[in-house]
């Protein structure tokens, strides 16, 4: 009877322990799975709660998230945000999942009372679109940034502190910010900062051209490492010509990244491209009556 008894205890238990597996399986299978990103950052603001998430390997055809509490991107929606424990609930393809900010190396956690920024190993990449949406600019990202990732722990009351924080860290890794008129910020390494030359306050208003403005909403330029041709092309359509390709630079060009924070007019959104086609020795000539085409810096300075 006794051995009966042992049975059907041993019998309810591994059942029990089945039923638990089968309930956490998905989770787990959740937290390895490659469509799951990895928490690298959280920012806690009065008015702004987002988080910062990260796909493997870095570079990958799935980009970086910044999300708030309670938005979704594809099969990605942030649920609940709580920065006291460094902690986001997650909903992935329909499974919970629950990811943390892993703890500084002093075990130290930054005030929340008035707000906080906790970074951890995060990509420039995100970062400066976190920055961009902080400040409440665009960015003019030279293309020889270097490859680094982020680390912060700080206390900040509003988006200027955590603009400010940012600024600091990109300064601690050779990265220079230069204000650029009202809309625009250069992010370029400490070795190009004496060189780059802001010329935002140049560009003629929409009632000095005698139209009305033209505007890009934010986020209509949206440009990761694309390549100058296809950039060239764009910047043709802008300024009403066609694009002569039977001449390319013969010297590789690096990628561009540009997103505008920001409205722009069409004369700004020139001044954006001019900008970054000169970072790669580069610039845009008329030619007749109808194109232009690409030529090295070099050769318009003669």
């Amino acid at each position: 009877m006794f051995r009966r008894m042992g049975t059907l205890l041993f019998m309810k238990s591994t059942i029990l322990s089945l039923l638990v597996n089968c309930l956490l399986l998905p989770q787990l299978l959740a937290a390895n799975s490659p469509y799951v990103p990895r928490l690298t950052g959280i920012v806690n603001l009065p008015h702004q709660k987002s988080v910062v998430l990260e796909f493997d390997p870095p570079g990958s055809s799935s980009p970086p998230l910044i999300l708030a509490e309670s938005q979704r991107e594809g099969a990605i929606e942030v649920t609940r945000i709580t920065p006291d424990t460094r902690a986001v609930e997650l909903r992935v393809w329909g499974t919970n999942v629950l990811l943390t900010v892993p703890v500084p190396d002093d075990g130290r956690f930054p005030r929340t009372v008035g707000g906080s920024l906790a970074l951890a190993n995060a990509d420039l990449d995100p970062v400066l679109d976190l920055y961009a949406g902080l400040k409440g600019r665009t960015l003019l990202r030279s293309p020889r940034l270097p490859a680094t990732s982020l680390s912060i722990e700080t206390a900040v009351t509003n988006q200027a502190d955590a603009a400010r924080a940012l600024e600091k860290a990109f300064a601690a890794n050779g990265i220079a910010t230069i204000q650029d008129g009202d809309k625009f910020v250069m992010v370029v390494p400490d070795s190009e900062a004496a060189i780059v030359k802001p010329r935002s306050s140049e560009i003629k208003s929409s009632s000095q051209e005698g139209a009305g403005p033209e505007l890009f909403p934010p986020g209509a330029m949206n440009f990761s490492h694309a390549e100058l041709s296809q950039m060239t092309a764009i910047y043709a359509g802008l300024i009403g010509r066609k694009l002569d390709r039977s001449q390319q630079p013969q010297k590789p060009t690096l990628p561009i990244n540009l997103k505008n924070h920001t409205p722009l007019t069409k004369a700004e959104g020139i001044y954006a491209l001019e900008t970054l086609f000169s970072w790669q020795g580069v610039k845009v000539v008329p030619v007749g009556n109808d194109s232009c085409k690409i030529v090295p810096l070099s050769a318009v300075r003669r």
